[in-house]
């Protein structure tokens, strides 16, 4: 049985505000990445630690996805230090999310509400570890439920909505996995 996802040049379709195409391809792959893992999770119907784990990868791939993203408009920005000069936002790989998202609400790439909504999603993202268990913590199989999933795939799309239309794009094309068929 082969699943087939959506090519990736649709899901790039949906990112022309991002001027990088490298990192617009990256993005694209992990955007087919989630809505392979959903179609897996709808034909396989997997139960307790399969399942959780399977919604704990979703869980890290959706905040992946927008952190990618979040990074590479902030990437493409240039700010004005005199009259003349422009430079880019100071930004590296060991940039930590938390600052990413305080620099995309300092330069306008997303508004407070959006901000919020970032920074539940970082937090329970920051949550998903493989542990050592702990006195009164749950095992992996109790750990990232059906409810879970569905709080940061709200999440998900509310930023992603945010961030097409801000940018003008038809959001209402764009194939979310949990609504595709198998």
């Amino acid at each position: 049985m082969s699943i087939t996802v959506t090519k990736a040049d649709a899901f790039k379709s949906f990112f022309p505000f991002i001027k990088d195409w490298d990192r617009k391809n990256n993005i694209s792959y992990h955007l087919q990445f989630v809505e392979f893992l959903h179609k897996i999770g709808k034909i396989h119907d997997p139960q307790l630690t399969t399942r959780s784990l399977l919604i704990k990868t979703i869980i890290i791939e959706y905040f992946t996805i927008i952190e990618a993203v979040v990074d590479a408009i902030l990437c493409q920005l240039e700010v004005k230090v005199c009259e003349t000069k422009f430079v880019p936002i100071d930004i590296d790989e060991r940039t930590s999310a938390e600052r990413l998202f305080e620099l995309a609400k300092k330069y306008g790439v997303v508004d407070n509400d959006t901000h919020s909504k970032l920074g539940q999603l970082k937090k329970l993202r920051n949550r998903i570890h493989i542990k050592k268990p702990h006195k009164n913590q749950k095992s992996e199989y109790e750990a990232y439920t059906i409810d879970l999933l569905k709080q940061h795939q709200k999440l998900y799309s509310e930023v992603l909505c945010y961030l097409f239309e801000k940018n003008s794009v038809d959001k209402t094309r764009f194939p979310w996995p949990w609504d595709q068929k198998k």
